[in-house]
Protein backbone atom coordinates (compact mmCIF):
# COMPACT_ATOMS: atom_id res chain seq x y z
CA UNK A 1 0.00 0.00 0.00
CA UNK A 2 1.46 3.03 -1.14
CA UNK A 3 0.52 6.47 1.00
CA UNK A 4 1.39 10.01 1.18
CA UNK A 5 4.00 10.12 4.54
CA UNK A 6 3.07 13.84 4.99
CA UNK A 7 -0.37 12.66 6.10
CA UNK A 8 0.07 9.62 7.75
CA UNK A 9 3.28 10.63 10.35
CA UNK A 10 3.87 13.67 12.82
CA UNK A 11 7.48 12.90 13.55
CA UNK A 12 9.94 12.15 10.64
CA UNK A 13 13.68 13.02 9.99
CA UNK A 14 14.92 16.16 8.44
CA UNK A 15 13.75 15.28 5.02
CA UNK A 16 10.23 16.48 4.68
CA UNK A 17 9.77 15.96 0.62
CA UNK A 18 8.28 12.96 0.47
CA UNK A 19 6.52 11.96 -2.52
CA UNK A 20 3.81 8.81 -3.11
CA UNK A 21 6.48 7.11 -5.24
CA UNK A 22 9.27 6.77 -2.72
CA UNK A 23 7.02 5.42 0.80
CA UNK A 24 5.65 2.46 1.14
CA UNK A 25 3.78 2.08 5.05
CA UNK A 26 3.30 -1.69 6.21
CA UNK A 27 0.92 -1.73 9.35
CA UNK A 28 -1.16 -3.76 11.57
CA UNK A 29 -3.92 -1.40 12.26
CA UNK A 30 -6.00 -0.62 9.26
CA UNK A 31 -6.43 2.89 10.97
CA UNK A 32 -3.40 4.75 10.11
CA UNK A 33 -4.09 7.97 11.61
CA UNK A 34 -2.35 9.11 14.44
CA UNK A 35 0.76 6.60 13.45
CA UNK A 36 3.92 8.88 13.74
CA UNK A 37 7.41 8.02 13.77
CA UNK A 38 9.53 8.43 16.51
CA UNK A 39 13.33 7.38 15.98
CA UNK A 40 14.95 7.74 12.47
CA UNK A 41 15.90 3.56 12.47
CA UNK A 42 18.60 1.57 10.46
CA UNK A 43 20.48 3.20 7.67
CA UNK A 44 22.63 1.62 4.84
CA UNK A 45 25.41 2.88 7.29
CA UNK A 46 23.65 1.20 9.99
CA UNK A 47 21.72 2.78 13.78
CA UNK A 48 21.33 6.28 13.09
CA UNK A 49 21.78 8.39 16.49
CA UNK A 50 20.28 5.79 18.74
CA UNK A 51 21.31 4.08 22.06
CA UNK A 52 20.95 0.76 22.51
CA UNK A 53 18.16 1.05 24.86
CA UNK A 54 16.27 2.80 22.27
CA UNK A 55 16.96 0.18 19.67
CA UNK A 56 15.76 -2.41 22.04
CA UNK A 57 12.95 -0.34 23.26
CA UNK A 58 12.16 -0.02 19.29
CA UNK A 59 12.59 -3.36 18.29
CA UNK A 60 9.77 -4.12 21.19
CA UNK A 61 7.19 -1.58 20.80
CA UNK A 62 7.49 -1.48 16.88
CA UNK A 63 3.81 -2.00 15.38
CA UNK A 64 4.61 -0.65 12.40
CA UNK A 65 7.76 0.42 9.75
CA UNK A 66 8.22 2.69 6.44
CA UNK A 67 10.89 1.68 4.24
CA UNK A 68 11.91 4.78 2.47
CA UNK A 69 14.50 3.93 -0.52
CA UNK A 70 17.74 2.78 2.05
CA UNK A 71 15.94 4.02 5.20
CA UNK A 72 14.12 2.24 7.61
CA UNK A 73 11.77 4.27 9.43
CA UNK A 74 10.26 2.99 12.94
CA UNK A 75 7.15 3.90 14.65
CA UNK A 76 5.05 3.17 17.09
CA UNK A 77 1.56 4.17 17.63
CA UNK A 78 -0.07 6.51 20.37
CA UNK A 79 -3.61 7.23 21.38
CA UNK A 80 -4.71 10.42 21.66
CA UNK A 81 -5.51 11.77 25.55
CA UNK A 82 -8.89 13.95 25.94
CA UNK A 83 -8.68 15.64 29.42
CA UNK A 84 -12.17 15.18 30.10
CA UNK A 85 -14.82 15.19 33.09
CA UNK A 86 -18.09 13.46 33.12
CA UNK A 87 -19.76 16.87 34.34
CA UNK A 88 -18.30 18.90 31.37
CA UNK A 89 -20.70 19.20 28.72
CA UNK A 90 -17.83 20.97 26.56
CA UNK A 91 -16.39 17.62 27.18
CA UNK A 92 -19.65 15.74 26.40
CA UNK A 93 -18.78 17.45 22.68
CA UNK A 94 -15.41 16.38 22.16
CA UNK A 95 -16.22 12.80 23.50
CA UNK A 96 -19.33 12.58 21.01
CA UNK A 97 -17.29 14.00 17.91
CA UNK A 98 -14.32 11.56 18.50
CA UNK A 99 -16.89 8.69 18.78
CA UNK A 100 -18.63 9.87 15.64
CA UNK A 101 -14.91 9.83 13.76
CA UNK A 102 -14.04 6.42 15.10
CA UNK A 103 -11.35 7.51 17.00
CA UNK A 104 -9.45 5.94 19.43
CA UNK A 105 -8.05 8.30 22.74
CA UNK A 106 -6.89 7.32 25.96
CA UNK A 107 -9.54 9.35 28.60
CA UNK A 108 -7.43 11.38 31.22
CA UNK A 109 -10.50 12.39 34.43
CA UNK A 110 -9.89 15.75 35.78
CA UNK A 111 -11.92 15.88 38.91
CA UNK A 112 -13.20 19.38 38.91
CA UNK A 113 -14.70 19.04 42.71
CA UNK A 114 -11.15 18.61 43.67
CA UNK A 115 -9.48 21.00 41.62
CA UNK A 116 -6.90 18.50 39.77
CA UNK A 117 -7.15 21.38 37.10
CA UNK A 118 -5.03 23.15 39.32
CA UNK A 119 -2.70 20.09 40.27
CA UNK A 120 -0.37 18.32 38.30
CA UNK A 121 -0.93 15.89 36.14
CA UNK A 122 0.82 12.79 33.91
CA UNK A 123 1.56 12.80 30.39
CA UNK A 124 3.99 10.38 28.93
CA UNK A 125 4.93 13.39 26.16
CA UNK A 126 4.85 16.16 29.04
CA UNK A 127 5.67 13.89 31.84
CA UNK A 128 4.59 15.75 35.03
CA UNK A 129 3.30 19.20 34.17
CA UNK A 130 0.44 21.78 35.59
CA UNK A 131 -3.03 21.41 33.57
CA UNK A 132 -2.43 24.77 33.40
CA UNK A 133 0.19 24.24 31.11
CA UNK A 134 -2.03 22.48 29.02
CA UNK A 135 -5.11 24.76 28.97
CA UNK A 136 -4.38 28.28 30.50
CA UNK A 137 -8.01 28.89 31.50
CA UNK A 138 -8.01 25.50 33.84
CA UNK A 139 -11.08 24.10 31.98
CA UNK A 140 -11.56 20.86 30.05
CA UNK A 141 -11.58 19.20 27.54
CA UNK A 142 -7.66 19.51 26.34
CA UNK A 143 -6.29 16.87 23.94
CA UNK A 144 -2.84 15.80 23.59
CA UNK A 145 -2.38 14.20 19.91
CA UNK A 146 1.37 13.80 19.45
CA UNK A 147 3.16 17.15 19.47
CA UNK A 148 -0.02 18.91 19.36
CA UNK A 149 -1.95 20.19 23.19
CA UNK A 150 -4.97 21.80 22.07
CA UNK A 151 -7.39 23.29 24.42
CA UNK A 152 -11.16 24.83 23.72
CA UNK A 153 -13.65 22.49 22.53
CA UNK A 154 -14.57 24.91 19.38
CA UNK A 155 -10.89 24.39 18.57
CA UNK A 156 -10.67 20.91 18.96
CA UNK A 157 -13.25 20.26 17.15
CA UNK A 158 -11.72 22.24 14.02
CA UNK A 159 -8.76 20.21 14.61
CA UNK A 160 -10.09 16.97 14.48
CA UNK A 161 -12.10 18.33 11.25
CA UNK A 162 -8.35 18.92 9.53
CA UNK A 163 -6.53 16.32 10.78
CA UNK A 164 -9.59 12.78 11.00
CA UNK A 165 -11.72 14.12 8.33
CA UNK A 166 -13.66 10.50 8.91
CA UNK A 167 -17.35 11.35 9.38
CA UNK A 168 -16.80 15.31 8.34
CA UNK A 169 -18.79 17.23 11.23
CA UNK A 170 -18.82 20.71 8.84
CA UNK A 171 -21.03 20.46 5.60
CA UNK A 172 -19.72 20.88 2.13
CA UNK A 173 -22.87 23.46 1.54
CA UNK A 174 -22.29 26.54 2.46
CA UNK A 175 -25.95 27.29 3.60
CA UNK A 176 -25.76 24.33 5.51
CA UNK A 177 -22.63 25.56 6.63
CA UNK A 178 -23.40 28.51 8.28
CA UNK A 179 -26.27 27.74 10.11
CA UNK A 180 -24.19 24.74 11.69
CA UNK A 181 -21.74 27.70 12.60
CA UNK A 182 -24.36 30.20 13.78
CA UNK A 183 -26.29 27.63 15.88
CA UNK A 184 -22.23 26.44 17.49
CA UNK A 185 -21.83 29.54 18.27
CA UNK A 186 -25.15 30.36 20.05
CA UNK A 187 -24.46 27.59 22.44
CA UNK A 188 -20.26 28.48 22.60
CA UNK A 189 -20.73 31.92 23.28
CA UNK A 190 -24.13 32.38 24.98
CA UNK A 191 -24.81 29.27 26.58
CA UNK A 192 -21.60 27.02 27.82
CA UNK A 193 -19.60 30.43 29.46
CA UNK A 194 -22.68 31.40 31.19
CA UNK A 195 -23.91 27.99 32.55
CA UNK A 196 -20.18 26.64 33.18
CA UNK A 197 -20.08 24.23 36.49
CA UNK A 198 -17.22 27.04 38.10
CA UNK A 199 -20.17 29.57 37.71
CA UNK A 200 -22.63 27.47 39.23
CA UNK A 201 -20.89 26.58 41.58
CA UNK A 202 -20.03 30.60 42.33
CA UNK A 203 -24.04 31.78 41.97
CA UNK A 204 -25.24 28.46 44.13
CA UNK A 205 -22.59 29.52 47.10
CA UNK A 206 -23.23 33.29 46.76
CA UNK A 207 -27.00 33.29 46.02
CA UNK A 208 -28.71 29.46 46.79
CA UNK A 209 -30.21 26.94 44.98
CA UNK A 210 -32.80 28.58 43.70
CA UNK A 211 -31.24 31.45 42.29
CA UNK A 212 -28.65 29.09 40.48
CA UNK A 213 -32.20 27.24 39.06
CA UNK A 214 -33.73 30.80 37.95
CA UNK A 215 -30.09 31.59 36.09
CA UNK A 216 -30.50 27.87 34.41
CA UNK A 217 -34.00 28.44 33.33
CA UNK A 218 -33.86 32.49 31.86
CA UNK A 219 -30.60 31.45 29.61
CA UNK A 220 -31.67 28.31 28.40
CA UNK A 221 -34.71 30.09 27.89
CA UNK A 222 -32.99 32.74 26.04
CA UNK A 223 -30.78 30.26 23.66
CA UNK A 224 -33.23 27.57 23.05
CA UNK A 225 -35.41 29.91 21.70
CA UNK A 226 -32.87 31.70 19.47
CA UNK A 227 -32.13 28.10 18.35
CA UNK A 228 -35.49 27.03 17.78
CA UNK A 229 -36.05 29.86 14.95
CA UNK A 230 -32.72 29.66 13.57
CA UNK A 231 -33.21 25.71 12.61
CA UNK A 232 -37.25 25.64 11.83
CA UNK A 233 -36.13 25.82 8.14
CA UNK A 234 -33.62 23.51 8.60
CA UNK A 235 -34.19 20.70 10.45
CA UNK A 236 -34.51 16.77 9.36
CA UNK A 237 -33.95 14.11 11.60
CA UNK A 238 -31.16 16.22 13.20
CA UNK A 239 -30.12 19.97 13.52
CA UNK A 240 -29.48 20.60 9.97
CA UNK A 241 -30.50 17.38 8.13
CA UNK A 242 -30.23 13.84 8.33
CA UNK A 243 -26.43 14.02 9.37
CA UNK A 244 -25.11 14.60 12.83
CA UNK A 245 -23.31 17.91 12.55
CA UNK A 246 -21.40 20.16 14.03
CA UNK A 247 -24.41 21.79 15.01
CA UNK A 248 -25.77 18.07 17.01
CA UNK A 249 -22.52 17.84 18.85
CA UNK A 250 -23.16 21.26 20.43
CA UNK A 251 -26.74 20.66 21.12
CA UNK A 252 -27.07 17.13 22.01
CA UNK A 253 -25.18 17.79 25.82
CA UNK A 254 -27.69 20.60 26.40
CA UNK A 255 -30.94 18.69 25.11
CA UNK A 256 -30.04 15.63 26.73
CA UNK A 257 -29.30 16.64 30.32
CA UNK A 258 -30.33 19.94 31.57
CA UNK A 259 -33.74 20.10 30.94
CA UNK A 260 -34.27 17.01 33.46
CA UNK A 261 -31.60 17.95 35.56
CA UNK A 262 -32.87 21.49 36.19
CA UNK A 263 -37.09 20.50 35.60
CA UNK A 264 -36.91 22.62 32.47
CA UNK A 265 -40.42 23.32 30.42
CA UNK A 266 -39.75 21.93 26.88
CA UNK A 267 -43.18 22.63 25.98
CA UNK A 268 -42.16 25.83 24.11
CA UNK A 269 -39.25 24.25 22.05
CA UNK A 270 -40.95 20.85 19.96
CA UNK A 271 -38.01 20.73 17.15
CA UNK A 272 -35.31 21.13 20.07
CA UNK A 273 -37.49 18.34 22.29
CA UNK A 274 -37.73 16.01 19.00
CA UNK A 275 -33.64 16.61 18.24
CA UNK A 276 -33.10 15.55 22.27
CA UNK A 277 -35.44 12.66 21.62
CA UNK A 278 -33.47 11.64 18.46
CA UNK A 279 -30.13 12.36 20.04
CA UNK A 280 -30.67 9.47 22.77
CA UNK A 281 -30.74 7.12 19.78
CA UNK A 282 -27.07 7.56 18.34
CA UNK A 283 -24.81 5.44 19.79
CA UNK A 284 -22.13 7.67 19.73
CA UNK A 285 -23.48 10.29 21.31
CA UNK A 286 -24.98 7.10 23.89
CA UNK A 287 -21.29 5.82 24.53
CA UNK A 288 -20.37 9.86 25.22
CA UNK A 289 -22.89 10.22 28.48
CA UNK A 290 -21.65 11.19 31.46
CA UNK A 291 -22.89 7.88 32.86
CA UNK A 292 -20.73 6.00 30.48
CA UNK A 293 -17.08 7.30 31.67
CA UNK A 294 -14.75 6.21 34.01
CA UNK A 295 -15.11 9.67 36.76
CA UNK A 296 -18.58 9.25 36.44
CA UNK A 297 -19.39 7.93 40.18
CA UNK A 298 -21.25 4.96 40.98
CA UNK A 299 -22.82 5.77 43.82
Amino acid sequence: MVVRLDTLVRYTSNENNHSESDVTLYSEEENTRGLYVHWVGITAEGEEGLTEEEISYIYKNMLFYILRRDRVFFGMYMKMQLYSSYLSTPSFTIRIALTLKGLDYEHKSVNLFKKEQFSPVYSPFLQNVEFLKINPMGYVPAIIDGDIVLADSFAILLYLEEMYPRHPLIPCDLAKRIVNYQAASIVTSSMQPLLRIPVMFYIEEKAGLDEKISWVHYYLGKCFAALETLLKDHAGKYATGDEIMLADVYLAPFLIGYPQQYNFDMSKFPLLSSLGDAYIKVPAIENAMPEKQPDFPIN
